[in-house]
């Protein structure tokens, strides 16, 4: 009976055709992690950020299940499962501050 009295209801054209979820025997995918790839990353005074797999990160982010541990030039730390890896920037120059000839300004 509910099934005749939800036919004769307008349908609402933004919502799909079935409104039920995954069934009991369903098998639901867990979302597959990405391998964390660096980006890019900039160290500053007080203030270094990361881009991993194009997402812009600061130590104590999390990215793609990897929590950032520390930002070093060139390089990100990030720990993932309890592990340490250390992602490093590939095929990309890495640029260093410039050293005045004298000594520092």
């Amino acid at each position: 009976m509910a099934l005749e009295a939800r036919a004769s209801e307008p349908r609402d054209p933004t919502r799909p055709p079935f409104e039920q979820g995954p069934g009991p025997d369903s098998v639901v995918a867990a979302p597959q992690e990405l391998p964390l790839q660096l980006n890019m990353t900039k160290v500053g005074f007080g203030r270094s950020i990361a881009i991993i797999n194009g997402v812009t990160a600061k130590v104590g982010d999390l990215v793609n299940g990897a929590r950032v541990a520390a930002i070093r030039s060139g390089e990100v730390v990030v720990v993932v499962r309890g592990r340490t890896q250390i992602l490093t920037l590939q095929g990309a120059s890495i640029k260093k501050p410039a050293r005045h000839p004298g000594g520092a300004r």
